[in-house]
């Protein structure tokens, strides 16, 4: 028995002798066959412009489509579970927001947590502004706070889902400002914005705004973000507005299945840091709200692993909870 024991070990470390490289190339040659980019947001986003972006580059630069995939609903979870539970091979990524893994969380029992992913490549920083319809009477946060407290309970704020960065920094403001505004979750930031246009909404703080607000049919009220953006100079930041609270983070980036081979990470970011770099994406991103980003994998570990602490101190003092 014994005998036949160590005969089968042998056999065993042999055949793992001569797959290793086999699977070595493999993991060299990535990738060999398309490539799913998984979104956990609806089309037509700020979120599905950046990664749609991305995509087509990065289909360029490596040879193989990258076929972006949306799967909205319940604040990036559905999308977000789908590549936990996918095989560690590189061929199922999760693109877009952190806040599934930093936020939601927080807010209820999710099948997945921040450790069933790895960090790959920073796309961007999300860089926002808060801004409400041209018939409300205001012209600055100071004068929306104020307008907020002669009205309480009275005044709208959309996000684009319960549970996001949008949501997150409505609860930051009522915290920080004392003012009660009701929060109105919408499926995604496009039929958001067709409310806030149409006067059926007071309020928004996304990056989809910035293109209406340059047209004049929004009024930019501050900038959500460490500067002001260069499409609007003369709009402050939220702390320069007095409002600190509202700079909360936003890494948006390629977070693969844990497991995923090193090699693999290792290229994707380096392909990643390319595309980034280029004038012509830089220029791009900025006119939808992101700032774009170099960092390596450690790197993007550790601005999460912050944002994850940010949004729970946000969540527990507003005893926030999933709608």
């Amino acid at each position: 028995m014994l005998r036949a024991i160590l005969r089968c070990c042998r056999l065993s470390m042999a055949a793992a002798i001569l797959l290793a490289p086999a699977l070595a190339v493999a993991q060299s040659d990535w990738p060999t066959k398309p490539v799913k980019a998984i979104v956990s947001f609806p089309a037509g986003g700020a979120t599905d412009n950046l990664v749609r972006a991305f995509a087509q580059k990065l289909s360029e630069a490596l040879g193989q489509p990258f076929i972006v995939d949306n799967h909205g609903g319940a604040a990036g979870e559905i999308g977000t579970d789908l590549v936990a539970k996918a095989p560690p091979d590189g061929y199922t990524l999760l693109f877009g927001p952190a806040n599934p893994l930093t936020i939601v969380p927080h807010l209820r029992k999710t099948p997945y947590t921040l450790a069933n992913f790895v960090p790959v490549a920073r796309l961007g920083t999300y860089i926002a502004g808060l801004a409400v319809r041209n018939s409300l009477p205001v012209n600055s946060l100071q004068e929306f706070v104020a307008l907020a407290k002669a009205k309480p309970g009275q005044l709208t704020f959309g996000s684009s889902g319960s549970g996001g960065m949008a949501h997150i920094r409505i609860e930051a403001l009522k915290q920080a400002a004392g003012i009660d505004v009701i929060h109105v979750p919408y499926k995604g930031g496009p039929a958001e914005m067709q409310d806030l246009l149409g006067d059926r909404l007071d309020a928004m703080t996304e990056n989809i705004i910035f293109p209406m607000a340059k047209a004049g049919r929004l009024k930019m009220l501050a900038i959500i973000g460490d500067q002001r953006h260069p499409d609007f100079p003369d709009i402050p930041t939220v702390a320069e507005a007095g409002f600190p609270e509202l700079d909360t983070p936003g890494t948006f980036a390629i977070f693969a299945p844990r497991g995923t081979p090193q090699s693999i990470i290792t290229r994707l970011n380096a392909e990643v840091v390319k595309i980034a770099k280029t004038p012509e994406m830089s220029d791009r991103m900025m006119t939808i709200g992101f700032a774009m980003g170099y960092d390596t994998p450690q790197e993007i570990k550790a601005a999460v692993d912050q944002e994850a602490a940010v949004y729970a101190k946000i969540i527990r003092a507003g005893d926030i909870k999933a709608d």
